[in-house]
This record gives C-alpha cells, structure tokens and sequence, in this order.
C-alpha cells in the first residue's frame, strides 16, 4: 500500500513508524511548520532519518499543498493527530481518499478537548474513531471505533497514553487494511461479474471475511509505546490545543 502521512508530533511518528515497520510504502509526509526555535518535530525528524519526502506547509489549502499530495500517486492519505484544517481538494486525491484519527467516539466530543470531556462527566467509557473528514469538524463516514472504559483512578494521561495512543496506532492499520482490503475486493467483483456473476459474488464474501493484514496490524502497532514522562508532558499541552 502506499501512503501520505499527514500529522506532527510523537502520535504522528508512532503511527509512520507503524506502517514503516510492516514494510508499507510512505510517498511522503506532510508535516506543519515548527515555531520559531522549536525542536524539530518528531514525526519530521523519523521521516527525515528515514530518508522519506517532507513537506511543511502553512496551510493545507495552498496550492503548492495540493499540488504537492496530487504528485505523490498515493493510495491513502493518513491523518494522525493534524491541527491544520485539510480541504476536500486536498484529502480527495489519494486514490482511495483519506482517513483520519480523533480520540472520542464520534459524533460525541468534537474538537479540542475531546479526551478531557468524557472524563470530567463522568462517562463510564470513552474510545477513538477512525473516520474519512469531511470540511465539517470532526465529521465524517466512520471506518471503525474502538472504545476502552474510564474507572475512577482515569486521569487524561492515563486515558490517553495508556490506551487511546497505543490503541490508536493499531486502530490506523486496520482501518487502512479495511479500505484497501474492500478496494481490492470490489475490483474483484465487478472483473468476475462480466464472466460469472456467482464466482464473483463468493470472492467477495470471502474477502470481507478474511480483511488482510489485521492481525499483522496489531502485532506491529504493540512495538510502538506511548511515549516518555517527558514527552507525555509536552504533548498534554499540545492535546489542549486541539484533537490528537
């Protein structure tokens, strides 16, 4: 499969490294511009180490943006933890479209503030979602959610680092096995269709019973941890600011 990342931080590298470990094909990372005399981003600096394309653009409307993503001939585009709003025109081109990560189960707890919320009312549970964006926010045709219960002791480091991080690099591979799994098994299909409409039918219900890459999904996803105390500090005060 190949694919565009598009996100910042150590919820970003997380993800890229993920997909990188299973021996995916990144065309290239979009990545928003650091402040001035900041460190390098951390998703910035594992695609610089590997060798990877990197694009940092003020604005993911620009031109040059869409431009840049139409070049790449990407299968789908990947959004892990992005503050910059990303236009249809952008998110539409990748072959297969794009799919982005939100730490709450849509539609509750749009925007920033998404882990804190169902904690501080007292949910019993709360989750992730894995959804295609539309210009709305944080809206979208959901791929799949995953939820995980809040007990008494939950702080939002605990939701987060502990579960909604590491379960979210997981849940970015199987949602992408998903959309290119029944990519492939509508092609299928319609090829079988014009020879024997049966066959095709059988190699459908086949392929959405057996998704490839699920298990190796999860299997790469729990080599990715969530990161150090020092880090975990300075991404709660990146998780304030918007959705990761």
């Amino acid at each position: 499969m190949r694919i565009v990342i598009i996100g910042q931080q150590d919820f970003g590298k997380s993800v890229l490294d993920a997909f990188l470990a299973r021996g995916d094909e990144v065309a290239a990372v979009f990545c928003a511009p650091e402040k001035d005399g900041a460190k390098p981003d951390p998703l910035k600096a594992l695609a610089l180490d590997k060798g990877l394309q990197v694009y940092q653009f003020k604005s993911l409307r620009e031109p040059e943006a869409i431009e840049a993503m139409r070049g790449l001939d990407a299968d789908l585009g990947i959004m892990a933890f992005v503050l910059q709003f990303a236009p249809q025109a952008f998110v539409n081109i990748p072959r297969l479209g794009t799919i982005q990560y939100h730490p709450s189960l849509l539609p509750r707890y749009r925007g920033p503030s998404s882990i804190n919320w169902p904690i501080i009312r007292g949910d019993k549970k709360t989750g992730l979602t894995i959804f295609r964006p539309s210009d709305g926010l944080d809206e979208g045709a959901v791929v799949l959610q995953k939820e995980t219960p809040i007990t008494e002791d939950d702080t939002l480091g605990s939701v987060y680092f502990d579960r909604l991080f590491p379960m979210g690099v997981a849940a970015m591979l199987e949602a992408a096995d998903l959309v290119y799994s029944s990519s492939r098994c509508k092609a299928v299909g319609l090829k079988s269709l014009s020879s024997n409409t049966k066959t095709a039918k059988s190699n459908q219900l086949l392929s959405l019973r057996q998704p490839t890459g699920l298990t190796t999904a999860a299997r790469s996803a729990e080599k990715h941890q969530a990161p150090s105390q020092r880090q975990q500090v300075q991404l709660l005060k990146s998780i304030r600011l918007g959705s990761a």
